[in-house]
């Protein structure tokens, strides 16, 4: 990365987000983190978070950097990023589609996110909805109204037929 970096390549982080392991929003600290052990400086692991991504994905005109007329989300940050690039994980607010969250309003967030992701019924939503779309099925004529875990450890998926009063 140091040799590719110093040769002129652009580096861009976040080109994994789509891998399952990978959870956007956090997973970005490690990779900055990364970044910074492979050689970069912090300035230039941030560049490759902001304005180089938005470069590479042609939105640079809206994002990644702070200007009139751009989309202003951003976090604020507890301490400086460019002593120690994990300072990224230290967040004290974001500003997000014109509304400022404070911490104790994303802990509230996290804290939901965690409580879907524990959730049986979710994630038997999004598992069928993923079996749907990898078999390009847009047939889906049943839809989950509830699930239950069996003493057994066993899932009970509850499901009825969609009718035309669904849509």
């Amino acid at each position: 990365v140091r040799q590719a970096h110093a040769a002129g390549v652009r580096i861009v982080a976040g080109t994994d987000a789509g891998d399952t392991y990978v959870f956007p929003g956090f997973a970005i600290h490690e990779e900055l983190a990364e970044l910074v052990r492979a050689g970069l400086a912090p300035t230039d692991a941030l560049r490759s978070a902001t304005i180089d991504a938005a470069r590479f994905s042609g939105k640079a005109r809206e994002y990644g950097s702070i200007e009139a007329g751009k989309v202003a989300d951003m976090i604020l940050l507890d301490a400086d990023p460019l002593t120690d690039i994990r300072s990224t994980e230290k967040i004290a607010g974001l500003f997000f589609n014109g509304q400022y969250l404070d911490r104790a309003a994303l802990d509230e967030l996290l804290a939901f996110a965690e409580d879907q992701a524990g959730s049986l019924r979710t994630n038997l939503q999004l598992l069928y909805g993923a079996r749907s779309h990898a078999t390009g099925s847009n047939d889906s004529t049943i839809q989950f109204t509830d699930a239950r875990e069996m003493q057994d450890g066993r899932v009970m998926a509850l499901v009825r037929p969609f009718s035309d009063t669904d849509f």
